[in-house]
Formats: C-alpha cells, sequence, structure tokens
C-alpha cells in the first residue's frame, strides 16, 4: 500500500492492486482467466482523508454547521474525484468535476 504523505485524500486498495493494474486487466494475458478479472474487480477500495489537513478541518467545520450545505457537498465530490484522477480514473460525471473545478477557480479569484 503506497501513501503520499501531504496527500489529502487518496483511493487505496485494501489488499489489493492499484488503478493501474486493474487496468491491466484488459491485457490479454489476463484477459484469458476470467478467474484473474474477477477477482481484480472483487477488491474494494477506500477513501481515506488526512484529519489533519486544513481542508479536511474544514469540511468537518462545515458539516457541522450545515449537514446538507451545497458547498460541503460540492468540496466532498471533488475530494473524491481528485482521489480518483489521482488513482488514474475518471470521476464519476467528469462534466460535473469539471464545473466544480471551475467555480472553484471563479470564487478563489474573487
Amino acid at each position: 500500500m503506497i501513501r503520499y504523505l501531504g496527500a489529502v485524500v487518496l483511493v487505496l486498495s485494501v489488499l489489493g492492486p492499484s488503478a493501474h493494474v486493474v487496468a491491466a486487466e484488459d491485457a490479454p494475458v489476463l484477459a484469458q482467466d476470467p478467474r484473474v478479472t474477477d477477482a481484480i474487480r472483487a477488491w474494494e477500495r477506500s477513501l481515506e482523508l488526512n484529519p489533519d489537513h486544513a481542508l479536511v478541518k474544514r469540511l468537518k467545520t462545515w458539516h457541522e454547521q450545515e449537514p446538507e450545505g451545497e458547498r460541503f457537498a460540492n468540496y466532498t465530490n471533488l475530494l473524491y474525484g481528485q482521489a480518483l484522477v489521482r488513482e488514474g480514473e475518471q470521476p464519476p460525471d467528469p462534466s460535473r468535476f469539471a464545473t466544480l473545478i471551475t467555480e472553484l477557480m471563479l470564487e478563489a479569484s474573487e
């Protein structure tokens, strides 16, 4: 298991492969054995937050103030998408992810 020190969020394989290994499942050698591809798909991943990171602390405060708030939802979606991108995957909704990044950039530039 590789940990990126200083990362805000990570998507880690729990006793399983990284996203790069999972992507290799389409390789001819692996694709010939359905037991291998089924095993790769069955591994679960976890989302890990760094509780000492300033952004995670701010998210906690926002959640305490307004658990169903739009800002909290947007930032958590951005963090999840960031973790997926870091693993070499796409966010569930790439268009929404891009929109959230643009909104964040506009907010920061004001």
